[in-house]
């Protein structure tokens, strides 16, 4: 009589160190494209969207941004596809995803060192609550490519979702374009400084604008430091003079410029 074959769920300690290592691998491959593809869109997104402004590309902010985004995603998609357990897997990535959120915005804050530990302790578990859909969505990944492995012309169906991470990705980068009241402080600044300033105007203060009208100029813009409504926004000129203003932006009032600055020849 024929006996029926026993099957065993492999479980943590009988799965292959090489599969274990695969599966971590092509998570962490997943990782890195999805946070380059985020970063790359958020660097040229305002350049696209508004191709009337002449934005500039802040590359050392987008540098150190994708610094902890890539690596940090990379790690993510590691250790979440490592473990053979779904739920140790997801828990070990979220940890690291939370982590990697908070401390990628801590560079740039003023707050004090022992601000920072406190403002880490407070949002780490809203912050895991906010990566559990994306580590998730990497496990998911992984244990889609290793199913069409197993079927034939399943290299299509992987292709397509790398090419998922990638629109994803880029859509999440978009995310971070211009706000609307930013376009309107960027917009006021560049039609101020391509016409004559409007008399009590802050630009009439700047000795060196008028001979450096009509010349090229890219803007950026940030927080501003001078004002809790509005945006500081820097006009850079090709022989290095730049001119620094805060300009204020309230919802149903056009936007002014104020406090100017200019340094360079």
């Amino acid at each position: 009589m024929q006996t029926k074959p026993q099957f065993r769920f492999m479980d943590e300690r009988s799965e292959p160190s090489k599969t274990k290592l695969a599966r971590a691998l092509l998570g962490a491959w997943y990782g890195l494209l999805g946070g380059t593809a985020f970063a790359l869109v958020a660097m040229f997104s305002d350049r696209v969207l508004f191709p009337h402004l002449p934005m500039g590309l802040d590359w050392d902010f987008y540098t150190i941004f994708w610094a902890w985004l890539g690596p940090g995603l990379l790690l993510v998609g590691f250790l979440t596809a490592w473990w053979f357990e779904t739920w140790t897997g997801l828990l070990t990535g979220t940890l690291a995803a939370a982590t990697v959120l908070i401390l990628s915005n801590m560079p740039t804050s003023a707050a004090s060192p022992f601000q920072k530990i406190i403002t880490f302790v407070i949002v780490f578990l809203p912050a895991m609550a906010i990566c559990l859909p994306l580590v998730y969505f990497f496990r998911w990944l992984v244990q889609q490519t290793f199913r069409f492995r197993a079927r034939r012309g399943g290299a299509v169906w992987i292709a397509a979702l790398f090419l998922l991470v990638i629109v994803l990705g880029g859509a999440g980068g978009i995310g971070m374009r211009m706000p609307i009241r930013a376009v309107n402080a960027v917009t006021k600044m560049d039609t101020a400084l391509q016409n004559t300033p409007e008399p009590g105007s802050a630009l009439l203060k700047l000795t060196r604008l008028e001979a450096h009208r009509n010349q090229p100029f890219e803007l950026f813009y940030a927080k501003s430091t001078y004002t809790t409504q509005g945006y500081d926004v820097r006009a850079v000129y090709e022989d290095g003079y730049l001119i620094n203003c805060a300009v204020v932006v309230y919802s149903l009032d056009s936007p002014y410029i104020t406090k100017c600055e200019e340094t360079g020849p």
